[in-house]
């Protein structure tokens, strides 16, 4: 578990967006648990987990519907 700490414009959410794969590097390699991000995004993907410090989903949603989702994106069936 980490925590990043740093001055306003530091650039921990830059780094997070990017294992996140919310936005590309400009250079530099990232591995995560030894796997290179750009050839391995998936693999990547499942190693890490973040949690935000705001509310990130649609209140509207059930729990299980939001489960169902985040669960859709890595590529798990509703069903399982």
């Amino acid at each position: 578990m980490f925590g990043l700490l740093g001055l306003n414009g530091a650039g921990k959410s830059t780094i997070i967006n990017i294992l996140a794969g919310l936005c590309l590097k400009d250079s530099g390699t990232v591995k995560i648990n030894n796997y290179d991000i750009d050839k391995n995004r998936k693999k990547c993907s499942c190693q890490i987990g973040i949690v935000p410090q705001e509310i990130n989903f649609d209140p509207f949603f059930t729990p299980k519907e939001i489960l169902e989702f985040q669960a859709g994106l890595y590529g798990i069936k509703k069903k399982k």
